[in-house]
């Protein structure tokens, strides 16, 4: 692995921050990607103490006119959404980085490594085994219209996740690579001409295609990825071995759902 294994993290979000930049100075214009960068650079300073800063951000805020606001309200929120995008690319990154070395200690956080601190501590597997066999996982999709993405935006979103995947093989050409960059910025240049609110107020009706959206563009993909067979209703006794348990454990979302 990497030396710092969190640097391929900070190169994604400061790339996809510059291409957000460029898209700002094309459909936004320049005054808006100034001021951006203007309250970007305050809101860092600030943070690291500097409260003249800070005020000085507040002052710039406070005599904003709703108008103005508006455009730079939504380049802050694609970027974030573009680092969420990031953080989850990076988790699938350093998953798949622990699976490729077979000797590798489990990732911190994980339930191997969960597993193998408890046993550690004197839990027994008796004990353990039943715990996970007596989990109930429930699935919650909120239905409050804050919190439902349109379809177009989580669509460009897959694919500038997908983008990011395929940017990390190894053995890309320079064109190839460049055809990333530009399927990056086109996806983003789509993002921000895409407005995040409807028209009209979302009905009910609205929050199910919504729901069903969640279903249809990870749901099932998640659901119907291979998994170690399950092995709580077995009768024979449970292996000791925290890798074992947690086969148990990875079985349990097809197994178990109610």
């Amino acid at each position: 692995m990497a030396s710092d294994p969190h640097q391929p993290l900070r190169d994604d979000v400061r790339r996809l921050g510059e291409l957000l930049g460029e898209t700002l100075k094309r459909h936004a214009g320049p005054n808006v990607f100034d001021t951006v960068e203007r309250i970007r650079m305050l809101s860092k300073s600030g943070r690291s103490g500097h409260d003249e800063d800070f005020r000085a951000l507040a002052d710039e805020l406070g005599r904003m006119s709703l108008d103005d606001a508006l455009p730079i309200a939504r380049a802050f929120t694609h970027f974030l959404h573009l680092a969420n995008i990031a953080e989850q690319h990076h988790r699938i990154r350093r998953r798949r980085e622990y699976q490729r070395e077979a000797h590798a200690a489990p990732q911190r956080g994980s339930s191997q490594e969960g597993f193998a601190r408890l046993l550690a501590e004197g839990v027994s597997p008796e004990r353990l085994y039943e715990a996970v066999c007596g989990l109930q996982v429930e699935l919650v999709l909120t239905a409050h219209p804050t919190e439902i993405a349109r379809r177009t935006l989580v669509q460009k979103y897959n694919r500038i996740a997908a983008a990011l995947a395929a940017d990390d093989r190894m053995d890309l050409t320079p064109a190839e690579r460049d055809e990333l960059i530009a399927t990056l910025q086109r996806e983003i240049d789509a993002a921000w001409g895409t407005p995040e609110i409807r028209e009209h107020r979302p009905t009910p009706l609205d929050e199910v295609r919504s729901g069903l959206v969640i279903f249809e563009q990870s749901l099932w993909d998640a659901l119907s990825a291979p998994r170690p067979a399950a092995r709580c209703r077995s009768t024979s006794r449970p292996s000791a071995s925290a890798p074992g348990l947690a086969a148990i454990a990875t079985a349990i979302p097809t197994s178990r759902r109610r």
